[in-house]
């Protein structure tokens, strides 16, 4: 493990050694034949599924590389599933869906199992558009589009899209953001929709060129949707309760990491990224990495991950517009109260 100790947290450590030093001491003297306890405490255990290797798993993966979920006490398994992320929840597989769009577990919720939403990973991170065709010039000019299929963020930002421009896309849905890219990159369609970490290494080498940013508000369109949350953490309530000490513990440690994350030098961040797993190679190279991660950043976490009732409110409708007709079928299902708990996040962070 390439485990870097960034100043704020050696400052912490220091301390806490010293002390932990001066209290043993203590308690060796006036007992000489106490036990180290502490030292015999199991981890607490957690299997947290990712769709994929990008942006929006970084922060987790960079965390756990660094060796904030170690030092907690946490034993976590890291599982992609990219498009069998969902089910493998369903099956048990995996405890928490982490990163994945809240689309997915809409679709687990109105397949007749409960899901609750416990925090916010991102929001309009999806709503990049890019084209390899010079005579695209907006996303009204694409008459073809790759995207996801329905129940993700791209999909709904595709709907989304169509809808400010007025126009209606032949859309190709592929699952993996390798088929998507390739699709792009090889002019199959004029466009494709998503986040610009996936195709990242294809616009730095010149392939590929934004034509929308999300990230330059002053020159957003109008009716520009607001959004409440895209990705998020959720799972299935009774693993969640069963699991309730490691799923605060993971969400405070994060939340905790994340801080360090943002402030750290993406290039930094990258090469640990490669260097604690190479499957980090398929996000591009440490350079076209970093890159995507500095754009990513702006919007990680909005309102701090915390999903209030009016943010819901937004996400719902968003995924709604974005092709899930059936949230508009039974709204109770979809509602607040039935769909998120903040519990985990108020004892594991704080309440905002």
């Amino acid at each position: 493990m390439n485990h870097h100790t960034h100043p704020r947290r050696a400052v912490a450590l220091v301390g806490a050694a010293a002390l932990v030093a001066a209290l043993t001491g203590c308690a060796t003297e006036a007992s000489p034949s106490s036990s180290g306890s502490a030292e015999n405490t199991e981890p607490l255990t957690l299997s947290i599924g990712v769709r994929n290797l990008m942006a929006s798993s970084a922060p987790l993966y960079w965390a756990e590389a660094e060796g904030y979920f170690d030092d907690a006490g946490l034993d976590l398994n890291l599982v992609v599933g990219e498009a069998a992320q969902a089910s493998q929840l369903v099956a048990g597989q995996t405890d928490l869906y982490w990163g994945g769009a809240q689309g997915g577990l809409f679709g687990i919720v109105n397949s007749g199992k409960p899901i609750h939403t416990i925090y916010g990973i991102d929001a309009s991170s999806s709503a990049y558009v890019v084209t390899s065709n010079d005579a695209v010039k907006t996303p009204a000019d694409c008459k073809t589009v790759t995207t996801a299929p329905a129940g993700t963020v791209m999909h709904a930002w595709t709907r989304q899209l169509e809808r400010i421009y007025d126009v209606q896309w032949e859309l190709t849905q592929l699952t993996t953001i390798p088929a998507i890219l390739a699709n792009v990159v090889a002019d199959r369609t004029d466009c494709a929709i998503g986040n610009v970490t996936y195709y990242q290494s294809a616009i730095d080498d010149g392939t590929l060129r934004v034509i929308l940013d999300p990230a330059a508000t002053d020159d957003l369109p109008k009716d520009w949707p607001e959004v409440g949350v895209e990705d998020v953490v959720g799972g299935l309530p009774d693993v969640l309760e069963s699991k309730r000490d490691a799923v605060e513990l993971v969400l405070k440690t994060y939340n905790e990491a994340l801080q360090d994350f943002i402030e750290t030098d993406s290039t930094e961040i990258a090469e640990t990224l490669h260097a604690s797993d190479p499957a980090w190679a398929a996000a591009g190279s440490v350079e076209v990495l970093a890159t995507s991660l500095d754009q990513f950043k702006n919007f990680l976490s909005p309102d701090d991950g915390y999903i209030a009732g009016d943010t819901w409110e937004r996400t719902v409708d968003f995924f709604e517009a974005g092709g899930l007709d059936f949230l508009a079928t039974d709204p109770s299902r979809f509602d607040y109260a039935n769909s998120v708990d903040m519990s985990y996040f108020e004892e594991g962070i704080g309440k905002p």
